[in-house]
């Protein structure tokens, strides 16, 4: 059996063989090019998603529910390509439960209910069992008891918004609810503002005028430190002599001396500096009172009184 003969050199191709052969290199290089470019722009998504915190674990408690989802979603939406799957976000959900959020998806999980599968109908069924039946009720309520007090508008205003949201009450409502809550000093200053129209223009001016009173009280306390250090004597323990008393007679000591005696000789000392000859000031022998380098020279009625005494000794 003769072999198969090879097939033209191609230099005999006809142009319907090479209309052929570039048709077929064309697909080929498209694929190449698509498949390419499928691979590059799932590198760069994956490289994209930025490294966001997960929240803190949930633990079943009514207040923390409604923040915990909003954090949750707000997770999903910056890592869309680790979360793509409604099993994904359930199982995310699921590993930051605790306490009684947890024992409530346990079963869910063991059983592989079919909820684990619908994110969303997940969620529904948490915020059914753990959110506040009365949420509108609830905030209605509180928002008609709010008050700033001690904290500045923004955090007053913050809650109050919170609230506002949950109640549904109208822009008037809010309006007159927010100024109500406000400190008296920020409603003084107020005054002197244009009456705005909207709560969120309210806000921006209570929140001006708490940080003008705020600045205006660090001034007053800054002031009043001032002249209080200003008008407060200084000690002059450095300077001025310290006297020492002598059965009733001042002695002063020198500027300069180190030593200083504040209280009356007793009488057994100021007797016994007597019999040994020695100085009723300072107690070194050698010299009298008179004469004591560490006491300034005393008054001349001081004088006579300690000579009277110092001539029982010599």
């Amino acid at each position: 059996m003769d072999p198969t003969p090879p097939p033209p050199p191609p230099q005999y191709f006809t142009a319907q063989d090479w209309v052929a052969v570039l048709s077929t290199q064309q697909q080929q290089i498209t694929e190449l090019q698509r498949l390419l470019h499928a691979a590059i722009t799932s590198r760069s998504q994956t490289r994209s998603e930025p490294k966001v915190p997960l929240p803190e674990a949930y633990n079943g408690s009514r207040q923390a529910i409604r923040g915990f989802i909003n954090q949750i979603r707000l997770v999903i939406s910056q890592r869309p390509q680790s979360y793509g799957s409604d099993a994904q976000r359930v199982a995310l959900v699921g590993s930051l439960l605790q306490g009684s959020a947890l024992a409530w998806f346990s079963p869910l999980f063991e059983n592989r209910d079919p909820l684990l599968s619908n994110f969303e109908h997940f969620i529904r069924a948490l915020k059914d069992f753990f959110d506040d039946p009365n949420r509108q009720r609830t905030a209605a309520s509180r928002l008609q008891s709010i008050r700033q007090g001690r904290r500045p508008v923004s955090s007053y205003a913050t809650d109050f918004q919170l609230l506002l949201a949950d109640a549904g009450w109208d822009n008037v409502a809010a309006m007159h609810l927010f100024k109500a809550g406000l400190n008296s000093d920020v409603k003084d200053l107020l005054l002197s503002l244009p009456e705005p129209t909207e709560l969120q223009a309210l806000i921006t001016q209570a929140i001006n005028c708490d940080e003008r009173i705020y600045q205006r009280r660090q001034e007053q306390q800054a002031h009043q430190y001032r002249h209080h250090t200003s008008t407060t004597p200084t000690s002059s323990s450095s300077s001025s002599p310290t006297p020492m008393q002598l059965d009733g007679i001042t002695v002063h000591s020198a500027p300069n001396s180190k030593k200083h005696h504040h209280s009356r000789l007793p009488t057994s000392e100021r007797q016994r500096r007597i019999d040994a000859g020695l100085c009723l000031y300072c107690g070194a022998e050698g010299h009298v009172v008179t004469a004591c380098s560490l006491s300034t020279p005393p008054r001349p009625a001081a004088l006579e009184a300690v000579t009277g005494d110092l001539a029982v000794s010599y």
